[in-house]
């Protein structure tokens, strides 16, 4: 797995989670074409899973095995490497990586620098209104706090489905 050294910006004191710009996470690059052509050409939906917390990731796994292809990353730097990599249909984000140096929101601004079609969801532990608000301004399509119900899950999950079938958004 390719794990980049250099890095682009100013890198953040503390926790990764201050309003500083967001850092991009050194990547290969892939072209928007191939991203595209990849997506339509597949099925059934990939989800990319980034989140530290094991028990999340159980959740998520257990909710969509068997029906869609799921990649699990637990950091920055897996999230960005295996989101070039596979060009996911959806990504389920966490903000709170457990990383010093980055947060979710350097994961959420690297990949759209990458694809500009990312169809990223934020997941957080901490769903106040300035986080909420952040996600959107930043790109994220939608924003889910932990505790979540599978529902929540399921209908982000099944409306990407939609949207990859109707051909629009991608």
């Amino acid at each position: 797995m390719y794990e980049p050294e250099a890095v682009l910006g100013k890198p953040s004191r503390g926790n990764g989670m201050n309003e500083q710009t967001p850092k991009i996470i050194g990547t290969p690059v892939l072209f928007e074409k191939q991203k595209d052509t990849l997506r339509r050409a597949r099925a059934p939906i990939h989800i990319l899973l980034v989140d530290d917390d094991p028990v999340t990731q159980a959740l998520i796994k257990n909710l969509v095995k068997g029906d869609y292809c799921i990649t699990i990353c637990n950091n920055v730097y897996s999230a960005v490497s295996e989101y070039i990599r596979i060009a996911p249909d959806i990504v389920f984000l966490d903000i709170a990586l457990g990383d010093s140096q980055y947060s979710g929101f350097d994961v959420l601004h690297t990949m759209h620098m990458h694809d500009s079609a990312a169809n990223v969801i934020m997941i957080s532990s901490n769903g106040n209104a300035h986080n909420i608000a952040r996600a959107t301004r930043e790109g994220a399509y939608g924003f889910i706090a932990k505790p979540f119900e599978a529902t929540r899950i399921i209908s982000y999950v099944k409306e990407c489905e939609r949207m990859k079938a109707g051909d629009y958004g991608y």
